[in-house]
């Protein structure tokens, strides 16, 4: 059994909460990739994969202007990362105390 006060300090404060965000960005980017699945499914150009610019207004408030292709590389990322991640999220689950987007049940 670990009981050392540091290493039981550490785990709370860093690995659990660690947990915590792998498990919820999981889940986050799970339901982003299954709404635009939707979305694109009802109009294929809601978000076009080319030089598009999102018209936002990003270019007058000081955000970065971006592209229709910006935006589905990103989703292509997302898409990674869960592909990289569903044979260890058991292991994450295992750790994390809060898993889910908005909880926070505390340690």
């Amino acid at each position: 059994m670990i009981t050392d006060p540091t290493a039981i300090d550490f785990s709370n404060r860093k690995l659990r909460p660690a947990a915590d965000r792998l498990a919820q960005i999981n889940y986050w980017f799970e339901s982003i990739i299954d709404e635009l699945a939707k979305r694109e499914e009802q109009d294929p150009a809601f978000i076009p994969d080319d030089a598009t610019v999102m018209d936002d207004g990003a270019d007058t408030d000081g955000r970065p202007v971006v592209t229709g292709a910006q935006l589905q590389q990103l989703v292509v990322l997302m898409r990674g990362y869960r592909a990289q991640f569903a044979g260890v999220m058991s292991d994450i689950l295992a750790i994390a105390v809060n898993p889910h987007p908005g909880t926070d049940r505390g340690v």
